[in-house]
């Protein structure tokens, strides 16, 4: 079997019913691994669009800032380099919420520095000694991993007013991940401080923000520009524990506000399972809510209809 059977059995519209594909496209090893986000049209009966990870928007801009100029390690020019940075990374964010195909901005800040974002004070020290260390980490390696606090909660924050300006959401990865992340700073809490900061800013909170579920829950349900996206638990996490999940989900957070993602990727199996899973789970679920009268017909099976 090719890997085009493969998609057309697992990512075909008239199987997952899926009427369109978000893809954040800046996956690493998209590129040399995958095919363009325009390619899964063919599985769908709207277009695809794309979700931008701004952090490698940013890697890439600085990237091009400072090839051919490792001397910026060392340099009272990291001032300049910065403002370059700057201008650039907001020209380019506004240019992609203005394309057509573009649907949001995506963080991954909770892998790198963590979700205690800090919104950008007046001096700028901190950030150039973040700088500094990026381009010395360029000079030595000749590679660029945005890692580093300063510069990090400086581009979630620009990236935050541009969202908010072009009425685009913003996607945040939270809770659920790999080693990389530090747990203790993976829960979506630890943004509420620029949840508050930038009201017109709309957040999504990924993947169930496990196992901080409930904590993404409350922020939903309390401030007006926050979402809850329950994927990627399928199939990461047991069948009982899905349901526990959607319960904890269910408990606060207003139906209006639950937003869910397959977090499919490289398999076309993932898709398929994302979709299958997360509906077994609501059906299970939210006919148990029904039985207990905690959800009435219209609310309760709203939600299973668009699934």
């Amino acid at each position: 079997m090719t890997y085009s059977d493969c998609c057309d059995m697992f990512m075909r519209a008239s199987i997952t019913g899926t009427q369109c594909l978000l893809l954040d496209d800046g996956l690493g090893g998209v590129e040399e691994y995958a095919e363009d986000f325009r390619w899964h049209d063919r599985y769908t009966t709207s277009p695809t669009k794309r979700i931008v990870r701004v952090e490698v928007v940013a890697e890439k801009i600085l990237r091009d800032l400072l090839r051919g100029h490792e001397e910026y390690a060392a340099s009272e020019q990291l001032e300049l380099v910065l403002s370059a940075f700057l201008d650039i990374f907001e020209r380019t964010l506004a240019e992609s919420a203005a394309a057509n195909e573009v649907v949001g901005f995506k963080s991954v800040a909770c892998y790198r520095t963590g979700l205690d974002v800090e919104p950008p004070s007046e001096s700028a020290e901190a950030v150039l000694a973040s700088l500094k260390d990026v381009a010395q980490d360029f000079k030595l390696t000749g590679k660029i991993r945005l890692a580093h606090k300063a510069l990090n909660d400086l581009v979630v924050c620009k990236t935050l007013e541009i969202a908010a300006a072009q009425d685009k959401p913003i996607q945040f990865h939270t809770g659920l991940g790999d080693n990389d992340i530090t747990l203790t700073k993976a829960s979506p809490s630890h943004l509420q401080k620029v949840i508050k900061r930038y009201p017109e800013t709309k957040f999504v909170l990924l993947h169930s923000s496990y196992p901080y579920t409930r904590d993404a829950g409350y922020l939903s349900a309390v401030y007006p520009n926050v979402y809850l996206d329950f994927g990627e638990v399928f199939p990461f996490v047991s069948g009982a524990g899905q349901r526990s999940i959607v319960q904890q989900m269910l408990e606060i957070c207003p139906t209006s506000k639950i937003l869910w993602s397959t977090d499919g990727h490289w398999w076309p199996e993932s898709f398929y399972l994302g979709v299958v899973q997360s509906r077994q789970a609501l059906y299970d679920v939210t006919t148990c809510f029904l039985a207990l009268g905690a959800l009435t017909l219209p609310s309760g099976f709203s939600g299973l209809y668009h699934a």
